[in-house]
């Protein structure tokens, strides 16, 4: 039989196991980036979420944002060739309509939007940096058709992203 003083003892490590995986911070979901000024961040991005992952600029000066690092496989649809997953640069073999979240980009291919335009070259495949002026919003997406496109796809990507002072 457990001792009152053992159960005691096993009860006040249990809580501060409890407590401390609670403050281990997982990596942020899709919709907004957790990520201060000159800060990084690690997010998990749905291929399925047509809003994808936005970050506001409130640093009251210009940022340079970088995409460190992507990995994970998705795609932008369920028949041929939508449905082939592939990495963070995208299909190749798949058509891209004017509709699309960034026409100048692969299709599933991770693409750069601000104030919800297409970056021009906002492609990840391009390049991993975005200017970002003061008030303005960046948003990460699965590159697929506007709207309810993206009902279809599956995957996910881990992106590490970053931004720190213009100039």
């Amino acid at each position: 039989m457990i001792s009152q003083l053992k159960l005691t003892k096993l009860l006040t490590l249990f809580a501060t196991v409890i407590a401390l995986f609670c403050t281990l911070q997982a990596p942020a979901s899709a919709s907004d980036i957790d990520m201060y000024c000159d800060d990084i961040a690690v997010i998990t991005l749905e291929a399925s979420d047509s809003q994808g992952a936005s970050w506001f600029n409130d640093c009251g000066y210009p940022v340079e944002v970088i995409i460190d690092y992507a990995s994970g496989l998705w795609n932008y649809g369920s028949a041929e060739p939508y449905r082939d997953l592939v990495d963070a640069n995208g299909n190749p073999d798949g058509p891209v309509y004017g509709n699309f979240a960034n026409p100048d980009c692969y299709g599933a291919e991770l693409s750069y939007l601000i104030d919800d335009e297409p970056v021009p070259d906002g492609c990840y495949e391009i390049t991993r940096y975005v200017l970002l002026e003061p008030y303005q919003m960046l948003t990460l997406i699965d590159n697929d058709a506007r709207g309810d496109a993206y009902y279809d796809n599956e995957g996910e990507q881990e992106i590490v992203i970053r931004n720190f002072q213009a100039y």
